[in-house]
C-alpha cells in the first residue's frame, strides 16, 4: 500500500512538474499575414498601374485611392512620357467607373496634374463675390500649377501645355486682381 501511495505521490508531483514547464514554453510566434492593400512598387509603369488597379479592386483597399495615386505619380516619374497622361486618364475613368471615385474628382484630379486649364477656380461667373477669398484662391492656383509642374513636366515631358498652364496662371492672377479692385470700387459687373 505504501508503495501506491509513494508511486501515486510521484505521478501527481510530475503532472505538476509538467503543467509548470509547459506554462513556460515560449509561445510560438504569430503567423503574420501578409498585407491585404499594398501600394504599387514597380519601377515599371504599365505594372505600378496594374498593381493599383489590383489593389484598389478590393473594398478594404478602397481607403488607400489617395497614396495610391501618388505612388503612380512617383512610378511614373521615373519613366516620363507622354503616354503617362493616357495611363493616368485611363486609370481615373476606371476609378470612376468602379465607384471608387465620383465623376467630378476624377475630373479634378485630372485637371489638377494634367490639364493647362485651372481647377481651383471658382465654378460661377460671379467674380466680385470671391473678392474676400482672393489670398486663397491666389494660393490655390500657386498650389494648383505645382501639381502640373508635377504632371506635365515630370511625369509626362509635355512642357508645351506646362507653359501654357504657367502662362495662364499668370494671366488669371492679373486679371482676378483687377476685377476685384473694380469691384471693390464698386464697379459691379
Amino acid at each position: 500500500m505504501k508503495y501506491f501511495k509513494t508511486t501515486g505521490f510521484l505521478f501527481i508531483l510530475l503532472l505538476f512538474v509538467f503543467s509548470c514547464l509547459s506554462g513556460c514554453v515560449a509561445p510560438q510566434k504569430a503567423v503574420q499575414k501578409e498585407a491585404v492593400c499594398k501600394l504599387p512598387g514597380s519601377k515599371i509603369v504599365s505594372i505600378a498601374f496594374d498593381e493599383a488597379r489590383a489593389n484598389l479592386s478590393r473594398s478594404e483597399c478602397v481607403s488607400q485611392f489617395d497614396d495610391t495615386f501618388e505612388a503612380l505619380l512617383v512610378a511614373s516619374s521615373g519613366d516620363p512620357k507622354i503616354e503617362n497622361k493616357r495611363l493616368f486618364h485611363d486609370f481615373l475613368k476606371w476609378s470612376m467607373n468602379e465607384g471608387i471615385i465620383r465623376k467630378t474628382d476624377a475630373s479634378r484630379l485630372y485637371t489638377e496634374y494634367f490639364s493647362y486649364k485651372y481647377a481651383s477656380l471658382p465654378n460661377d461667373y460671379n467674380v466680385c463675390s470671391y473678392g474676400s477669398k482672393e489670398g486663397q484662391i491666389g494660393a490655390d492656383l500657386r498650389k494648383e500649377l505645382v501639381k502640373k509642374e508635377r504632371g506635365l513636366m515630370q511625369v509626362s515631358k509635355d512642357n508645351e501645355n506646362y507653359l501654357i498652364a504657367h502662362n495662364n496662371q499668370a494671366k488669371l492672377a492679373l486679371i482676378l486682381e483687377a476685377t476685384w479692385r473694380a469691384c471693390s470700387n464698386g464697379n459691379d459687373f
